[in-house]
């Protein structure tokens, strides 16, 4: 079969990691809101970006559970949780190293984490917590 330009843009939007980048941006959106509302609110750096990590983490297995890796099992959630708690520690750790030591704004430090727990969360998130259950 021939693919058309417009096809072929269809197929690459339709791949998990595209699906997954996208999820990403609209969980990273969300964290974003969330740590800007929180600042302004007066909660310390750990505390916003907690929380921001959090709402983007509940938008992330929804969305990623249902619309890029939809087979997931039971123990999905258990697992997207172990590994975003360990993207949670190197946003922390990101976020303390360049806005707190290096002196960066808080949303340089914090997109410099977004886009390293970004390829965490892909590799781990299609290599283990959603991998399809051989035989189902």
């Amino acid at each position: 079969m021939i693919k058309t330009p417009k096809t072929a843009v269809v197929h690459i939007i339709e791949t998990p990691f595209v699906r997954f980048a996208g999820v990403g941006l609209l969980s990273t959106i969300l964290d974003f809101i969330v740590l800007n509302l929180c600042l302004r609110a007066g909660a310390s750096v750990y505390v916003a970006g907690f929380l921001g990590f959090f709402a983007g983490f509940t938008n992330g297995y929804l969305l990623n559970s249902r619309y890029v890796f939809a087979h997931a099992s039971r123990e999905a959630y258990g697992k997207y949780f172990i590994v975003s708690l360990g993207g949670l520690l190197l946003t922390e750790l990101f976020l303390d190293i360049f806005h707190v030591r290096a002196g960066l704004s808080e949303n340089g430090a914090k997109l410099i984490a977004v886009v390293v727990v970004f390829f965490w969360n892909y590799f781990l998130s299609k290599s283990w917590v959603f991998k399809p259950v051989k035989g189902s």
